[in-house]
């Protein structure tokens, strides 16, 4: 039994040797330092490294458990919803809307937007037609993320993090590319919010505000 016990401690000291002599970066401390002294620097290093991943591990798991909790209530207030037919039908709606902005379909986003956003995106339609602009855009790889949910005068408010890859260029009267000519596509993240009642028989989610994402 004791032989099996030194073999045991043998290979772990080794194993903890070779953990710290095994990877070089040429900053380390001179090899004659005692033993004592690589075992305390490496379990040191290792308690740091630990707790900041234990940090980032429980900041994850509040963000989730708060949106989870979030989740659950709106379920109870709304009845069939599911957030994931509601991810899935958001990332449709944000590419829809940005498309129906750029081709100028204001019938489209009539049926989208709230009544404000609408004005607004209407507003800025008529500046470009009336400067005789048009404009193009192609939008991939969107990935969304349901970041926060509220109750608003017996209304749910969505929040949702978009991020995408995007090419919007602008055409002038000759047809000639002014700010994008070499179509770049760059990514992009916004926060879009969602707004339905609790009891709306509707399935359609209207966009009640925009945002760019500056975290």
């Amino acid at each position: 039994m004791e032989i099996i016990i030194f073999a045991v401690l043998a290979g772990y000291l080794f194993f903890r040797l070779w953990s710290v002599l095994g990877v070089r970066t040429g900053n380390e401390k001179p090899l004659n330092l005692s033993r004592q002294e690589h075992f305390e620097g490496v379990e040191k290093d290792n308690v740091v490294v630990m707790l900041k991943q234990a940090a980032k591990n429980t900041a994850i798991e509040e963000s989730d458990s708060v949106i989870d909790g979030q989740i659950r209530q709106l379920k109870k207030s709304m009845s069939g919803f599911d957030d994931i037919s509601f991810i899935r039908g958001s990332e449709n709606a944000f590419v829809l809307i940005i498309k129906a902005y750029s081709e100028g379909n204001d019938k489209l986003l009539k049926q989208l937007l709230e009544e404000t956003v609408y004005e607004q995106f209407h507003a800025a339609i008529l500046d470009r037609q009336q400067k005789g602009l048009r404009q193009e855009a192609e939008i991939d790889s969107v990935q969304a993320e349901l970041m926060s949910i509220e109750i608003v005068d017996k209304k749910a408010q969505l929040t949702v993090r978009f991020k995408s890859e995007q090419m919007i260029a602008t055409f002038n009267e000759a047809g000639e590319n002014i700010d994008n000519p070499s179509r770049l596509r760059i990514p992009v993240t916004d926060l879009w919010t969602f707004e339905k009642p609790l009891k709306a028989k509707s399935p359609t989610w209207l966009l009640v505000r925009t945002s760019a994402d500056i975290l």
